[in-house]
């Protein structure tokens, strides 16, 4: 016969038995877990639409929606995700959409523990079926162009920093693209409140009130009609790393810590039309109220909602407009 002892002790296991299940169960499943990603491959009537999904321990079922407004209206068949507890890659490919048109889509995904929603993102399909390019193919690669004054601003902060030049210069290394950029702002002064002017300096140069970027790459692409007069525009972001620059004051009484740029910039293209060349082509990055005009960019890997350059965690705008020269004669059409 058990003594009360061991009852008692083979009861006290038992419930810990119980107890492990019930949170092994609690911890093994639960609603799907999904994140809304970037469209790609968007052309003039399709897209490719891109999300993660994590069914939590049960078996789940997604599809994407998608449509003009945040109500959607049109939705692709449900496809098993499995039952697994790992996040999974899905993408669907949408036909029959109309050219030169915003989308809105999300990820959806249902089990039996609920239904999760992601989050809401865009698209643009393309105003025609081609993106644009350099026209004729070029054999002189090398660009540069220059701009006068820039203004950048760091939003609801009373900072404000003038640069009095810049020039670029680099690459184009495809028939859309360009590369081995970098940017120069000289004669840079900051503003910070009433403590200024103060000279400025990146990590990439000694010189005060000299800022210089890192290595950055460019890629033409479609913007809609009502954003831009030319429907041709150009994304600019860094080669190799998120850093654009990283810039510090170099006088008192500014104290500002060092700060690494990050982000990417669209502006629009003025381009010309076809067989009609020139060397020279205008690119302005914002409109002269300090905002980016170039809201979203259909490129060839997708729609991209650019990302002003962020000052910790602030986004800064940047006024300024360059005229871009090439070696040789070109046309940029859409």
């Amino acid at each position: 016969m058990k003594s009360i002892t061991q009852k008692l002790l083979a009861a006290c296991l038992a419930l810990l038995a119980l107890g492990a299940v019930a949170v092994s169960s609690a911890w093994a499943s639960g609603k799907p877990f999904v994140e809304t990603k970037q469209a790609t491959t968007v052309t003039k009537t399709e897209a490719h639409l891109n999300g993660v999904v994590n069914p939590n321990g049960a078996e789940t079922k997604y599809y994407f929606e998608y449509g003009t407004t945040v109500s959607y209206g049109t939705k692709t068949a449900q496809v098993s995700a499995g039952a697994g507890t790992s996040n999974i890659e899905e993408t669907k490919t949408v036909t029959g959409l109309t050219a030169g048109t915003t989308y809105h889509f999300r990820v959806v995904a249902t089990n039996s523990n609920g239904t999760s929603d992601g989050a809401d993102e865009l698209l643009t399909t393309s105003s025609s079926g081609t993106m644009p390019e350099f026209k004729p193919a070029p054999t002189k690669t090398k660009f540069t162009s220059s701009s006068g004054k820039s203004v950048w601003r760091i939003p609801d902060e009373p900072i404000t920093m003038t640069c009095s030049n810049s020039t670029t210069s680099g690459e184009i290394t495809g028939a859309s693209t360009l590369g081995k950029a970098v940017i120069k702002f000289t004669g840079c002064d900051l503003e910070q409140g009433t403590n200024g002017p103060c000279p400025m300096h990146s990590t990439n140069t000694t010189k005060a009130g000299e800022i210089v970027t890192e290595a950055v790459k460019g890629e033409l692409g479609s913007v809609k009609k009502t954003l831009a007069s030319s429907e041709v525009g150009i994304l600019l972001k860094p080669e190799s790393t998120h850093e654009f620059f990283i810039m510090a004051s170099t006088t008192e009484p500014c104290t500002l810590p060092e700060q690494a740029f990050e982000g990417s910039i669209a502006g629009e293209v003025v381009t010309v039309g076809k067989k009609q060349l020139t060397n020279e082509f205008a690119f302005a990055p914002v409109s002269p109220t300090g905002k980016q005009k170039v809201s979203e960019i259909t490129v060839k890997s997708g729609t991209v909602k650019p990302k002003l350059l962020n000052w910790g965690a602030a986004e800064m705008t940047i006024e300024w407009a360059d005229a871009t020269t090439f070696e040789e004669a070109l046309e940029v059409t859409l």
